[in-house]
């Protein structure tokens, strides 16, 4: 099914590039190989998938948790406005932007700092950490398949995480 969906993707991507006039030869160069941007879709899943977990907490009677769900948000937040930009960017020139592993990793790495030192039993919580660190693990998995040099340097991921 991933496979079907990246293929999807990518058709979608050539499509948008032909009437943005890039040539598409270039951008098929940028896009990068299957595993890269099966890798780009499990990112983009886990932060969809942590976005929606958040929206599961309840933190209605407890100020501390709110301004959690607040940060972690923001993060997301961020993360998804600099999906938006390499997604908007390569369609319009076929470049990903020199910053964009550095605004998306440092909204993921905002989000995660955000919960993990949390300790609630209430379910969007744990989810919510299950989740962002799986978008760690996927943002690692693009650098790696996708070239670091692409799209630019990205803020390490913590060390507990492998």
């Amino acid at each position: 099914m991933v496979r079907i969906i990246s293929a999807a993707a990518v058709a979608a991507v050539l499509a948008g590039a032909v009437s943005a006039q890039v040539p598409i030869p270039v951008l098929v160069g940028k896009l990068g190989s299957m595993d890269c941007n099966r890798s780009r879709l499990q990112l983009v899943r886990a932060i969809s998938s942590t976005a929606e977990n958040m929206l599961k907490i309840n933190a209605a009677s407890d100020p501390s948790l709110a301004q959690v769900v607040d940060t972690a948000t923001g993060g997301l937040s961020a993360a998804g406005q600099g999906i938006r930009g390499v997604a908007d960017s390569a369609l319009a020139t076929g470049d990903i932007p020199g910053n964009s592993n550095m605004v998306i990793g440092q909204g993921i790495l905002t989000t995660y700092n955000a919960l993990k030192g949390v300790q609630s039993a209430d379910p969007g919580v744990t989810a919510s950490k299950q989740t962002i660190i799986t978008a760690i693990k996927a943002g690692k998995a693009v650098l790696e398949k996708c070239g670091a040099g692409v799209g630019g340097p990205a803020p390490p991921a913590p060390a507990e995480i492998q």
